[in-house]
């Protein structure tokens, strides 16, 4: 069966995060009048932020606690005021929202697929910081619609978001539409779990630590349409 969709995670499959991350919070703590983040401490937030969304995947935290949970336990090790949280937090997400720094390939692939197949962005990322990057990345024009977890009221994994997806998504069967992703606990695994063809975005070589395999396991994004006309779609 051809593949008739493709669903795109956003963070570190078609834009890296990395970079993004430590320039939006570098951008808020100068904004706040905190001191420049060393590169110990922003390893550090990176790493509480990381599993704040874990904890969100897992339905452990909601997203409002999130967007300030993760600065309090940042600020409670750095020693920074705790009052400044809040400021901190909002002026993070409008940094983070500025911030583009494309996966290598990802912009080529796009355009090289616009028209050939529908293309859609799937994210657990809040509207505020993720319609922002789309924009200003100039996908928003190479994408035949968005999927939020914050509009439609589930997070990937969960099978709710899904299923959304899929009644947006009128005379598709499900092993039409193709969810390619770096995450395995919420791309891959919300994606099999659904009835979706799933690809495994893995470019360092990560090892499987879920049950399930993924359908498709690649390195590079090149490898892409490879797969796609493997699968009867003329690219």
């Amino acid at each position: 069966m051809a593949i008739r969709a493709i669903l795109w995670d956003i963070d570190d499959t078609l834009l890296a995060f990395p970079p993004a991350e430590a320039e939006g919070l570098r951008l808020a703590l100068l904004g706040c009048g905190l001191p420049a983040p060393t590169a110990a401490q922003t390893a550090r937030y990176s790493a509480i932020n990381l599993a704040c969304w874990k904890a969100l995947e897992r339905g452990e935290l909601s997203r409002e606690a999130l967007r300030t949970s993760r600065f309090r336990r940042f600020f409670a090790e750095t020693g920074w005021p705790a009052d400044l949280v809040p400021a901190v937090a909002a002026r993070y997400e409008a940094e983070l929202a500025g911030q583009v720094f494309f996966v290598p390939g990802a912009l080529e692939l796009l355009r090289a697929l616009r028209g050939r197949v529908g293309q859609y962005a799937a994210s657990n990322g809040t509207r505020r910081v993720q319609l922002p990057r789309l924009a200003r990345a100039g996908l928003d024009a190479l994408l035949d619609g968005v999927f939020l977890s914050e509009t439609i009221g589930a997070e990937k994994p969960d099978p709710a978001f899904f299923d959304a997806v899929c009644a947006a998504l009128p005379g598709l069967a499900r092993r039409e539409i193709l969810m390619i992703g770096d995450s395995l606990s919420s791309d891959v695994l919300g994606g099999l779990r659904s009835g979706l063809v799933t690809c495994w975005y893995n470019p360092e070589g990560k090892p499987l630590s879920i049950p399930e395999r993924p359908d498709y396991e690649i390195r590079s994004l090149a490898q892409l349409p490879g797969i796609l006309e493997d699968m009867g779609l003329d690219v």
